[in-house]
């Protein structure tokens, strides 16, 4: 008959064009890469604690020395400013300032200790003994003139001496009571000497020698006395 209708095929027709009768397809999921996460987080982790570390070390460093130097101020006791306040320098006597005065005949005049003698003559002599025959521990200072023409003869006089290096040594060239002068050893004998210029406008002028004999254990008292007793030749 034409109007039987095949309920089989259509119900299979409905199942076909049914969708929840169809299976669904998932789309699977990518696998994540776990250790490549992982590696990651631990780099971050170490380079962390490097930096931590270094700051760390750089504090405790930074407290150390700061410590340290505290301690140095606490044991380093503190010293007060000086305050320089200039003094005046104390002003020596002059050792011949009480000494004895002598004035020649000749012009010149000079001192000599107050406990000396003075023995006159042709040549004036100081010593330290009234018997200047006594040999031990005497000390002898003398003075004597002399006229020559001109200055020429001064050097004239200490080129003597200069010729005849066994016997003298000059010493110095110098200035008492502002004339000339120059001073000389005796090599072969216990005795110094100086030749002083008189006034440079004598003629003829005049020539001092002041030289000093010692007993030779009396030799640096002897030089340092006569010395003085030159410093205050004029």
């Amino acid at each position: 008959m034409v109007n039987n209708v095949d309920i089989s095929d259509q119900n299979s027709q409905q199942v076909d064009q049914n969708p929840v009768s169809q299976p669904v397809q998932i789309p699977s999921k990518p696998k994540a890469n776990y250790w490549m996460y992982l590696t990651i987080a631990l780099i971050i982790i170490v380079v962390l604690g490097a930096i931590c570390t270094i700051n760390l070390k750089r504090q405790l460093d930074l407290s150390y020395s700061l410590i340290s130097q505290q301690n140095r101020q606490q044991k380093s006791p503190v010293v007060p400013a000086t305050t320089f306040i200039p003094t005046a320098s104390p002003i020596l006597a002059n050792p011949t300032s009480k000494w004895t005065t002598y004035k020649s005949v000749q012009g010149y005049e000079i001192k000599y200790p107050n406990d000396w003698f003075v023995l006159e003559g042709m040549v004036t002599r100081f010593s330290n003994k009234k018997d200047d025959s006594q040999k031990d521990g005497l000390i002898v200072v003398s003075v004597f003139t002399n006229s020559d023409v001109n200055m020429d003869s001064m050097k004239s006089r200490k080129k003597i001496y200069e010729e005849k290096p066994d016997e003298f040594k000059i010493l110095r060239d110098t200035v008492i009571d502002g004339k000339p002068a120059f001073e000389f050893d005796f090599l072969q004998r216990p005795q110094r000497a100086i030749v002083i210029a008189g006034g440079l406008e004598e003629v003829p002028q005049s020539l001092y020698t002041i030289f000093v004999s010692y007993d030779s254990t009396k030799k640096n008292e002897a030089i340092d006395i006569y010395s003085q007793m030159v410093s205050t030749f004029k």
